[in-house]
């Protein structure tokens, strides 16, 4: 009971934090190009199991016979919001990627 009252907690104390940064860029994306905020996507999880992915858009909306395409170098559909919020995105990698050498690193010396 105790660790449920913590893990609610925790959560209405995030919410309260991050929700006012969450609708900033809501709004931001929303006035940055017409179309949703929210990019939806179902992606294969655990065990096989899907599962619906929210992200904020960081590209413009496709409309009719572009829709289905996919080219991985074409950057001209990244609005200015999703530039900055890919940005951030790389950054995050990049400190992930340079945790999992050091890891890798780390075990990997026979002690």
């Amino acid at each position: 009971m105790l660790k449920r009252a913590f893990d609610l907690a925790a959560a209405v104390l995030g919410m309260v934090v991050l929700g006012p940064v969450l609708a900033l860029i809501a709004l931001l994306v929303r006035l940055d190009s017409p179309g949703p905020a929210l990019f939806r996507q179902v992606r294969v999880g655990r065990g096989g199991v899907d599962f619906i992915l929210f992200k904020f858009r960081t590209m413009t909306v496709r409309e009719g016979s572009e829709r289905g395409r996919f080219d991985a170098g074409d950057t001209s559909r990244v609005t200015r919001i999703g530039r900055f919020l890919r940005e951030k995105q790389e950054y995050d990698r990049d400190v992930s990627r340079d945790q999992n050498s050091y890891q890798f690193f780390m075990t990997s010396l026979p002690l």
